[in-house]
């Protein structure tokens, strides 16, 4: 039943996922798999505080799972609970030392804690382990946060030679060029990013590098078209009014 329901559960069919999980559960209040897939399912609807009480019984069941502390410390990313998720993914990694996902998450945990090169040196060993895009562009945007901005670029470089079409990178690497002075390159990577997906942080991003450029009227263009997609933006609303006074 738990492997029929992790079947379900991967293909998107999470209602009888969940109702195969807590079959299993029912006929054994400690297993620690169904404990820690029901966890999972109840953090992906959102169910934070439930996830957390689900997965600590995974873990007081069996504490030397890795995966099980990597799951606990998402919810409590999920919660804002940063210093106590880092500490999951620290024993995570200690249990496993080739769970990549455990330091891609640490970093993430020490980067929203402000500590720069914790989070550096954790985006590098998940690396080491494996190169994946959405690392590197963890990485790049830490090293701009230190005024690393070189380092940033080739990072955010390397996450586009193995995905091209990663839109996050691109923003990321056009804010790294605008802010070493290369306002054309950023603009060329904010075109490519709002071409495969227009979002308010693109048209805000590329209106910005046009009013430094003195393109008023695709800035206004694009401040408007941030604001349908999200009215109350601030920033989309700061664009217009420097594009229309212009």
């Amino acid at each position: 039943r738990l492997h029929a329901g992790i079947e379900h559960h991967h293909a998107g069919q999470l209602a009888e996922a969940e109702q195969l999980y807590r079959s299993v559960s029912r006929a054994d209040p400690n297993d620690a798999d169904a404990l820690n897939l029901l966890g999972i399912l109840e953090y992906q609807h959102g169910q934070n505080l439930e996830a957390l009480e689900r997965l600590s019984k995974a873990i007081q069941v069996s504490p030397q799972t890795a995966i099980f502390h990597n799951n606990l410390g998402l919810v409590l990313v999920a919660l804002g609970r940063h210093a106590e998720a880092a500490q999951r993914f620290e024993q995570a990694g200690r249990l496993d030392a080739r769970l990549r996902d455990a330091f891609h998450n640490l970093g993430i945990a020490r980067q929203e804690l402000g500590q720069v090169e914790q989070a550096i040196a954790a985006y590098l060993k998940a690396l080491s382990l494996a190169e994946e895009p959405a690392t590197l562009s963890s990485l790049g945007e830490v090293y701009g946060q230190g005024d690393r901005r070189e380092e940033a670029i080739r990072c955010f470089e390397r996450a586009l030679q193995l995905q091209p079409d990663h839109a996050d990178a691109m923003l990321r690497l056009a804010g790294a060029l605008l802010e070493t002075g290369r306002a054309a390159e950023a603009k060329t990577w904010c075109r490519q990013a709002l071409m495969g997906q227009p979002t308010v942080e693109v048209c805000v991003n590329l209106a910005h590098i046009l009013l430094q450029r003195f393109e008023f009227t695709e800035a206004e263009q694009l401040a408007r078209r941030a604001l349908k997609l999200q009215p109350d933006d601030s920033r989309a609303f700061n664009n217009l009014g420097n594009a229309l006074v212009a």
